[in-house]
């Protein structure tokens, strides 16, 4: 699974590892309750129309990930925990309103 950062020509990839790998290290209630965004790109990740998020969005899920990354019942592994810096670190400059940002 790999998070997709695209604006014009160049692209980022941020990798996840396995699907089910990845979905075993988040709190699912923490997940449905407080990540709106993340969830939305899981459950419409064959969906290409319904799986890209722009803008605020992305600023939006930035936040998620770093509340994953804080929260005590998330058991992320070290590679997650990178990926999920590498996201934050990678936008917090950038305008995110000439992104697109989807999960393969």
């Amino acid at each position: 699974m790999m998070i997709f950062a695209k604006h014009d020509d160049v692209s980022e990839t941020f990798h996840l590892g396995s699907f089910s790998s990845f979905l075993t290290q988040i709190d699912r209630k923490m997940l449905n309750e407080q990540c709106p965004i993340l969830q939305r790109l899981l459950e419409q990740v064959d969906d290409e129309d319904e799986n890209r998020i722009t803008g605020t969005e992305i600023l939006l899920l930035s936040k998620e990930l770093e509340n994953i990354l804080n929260s005590p019942i998330s058991h992320l592994n070290s590679y997650t925990q990178d990926t999920f810096k590498h996201f934050i670190h990678y936008f917090h400059d950038k305008d995110v309103y000439q992104y697109d940002v989807f999960i393969t």
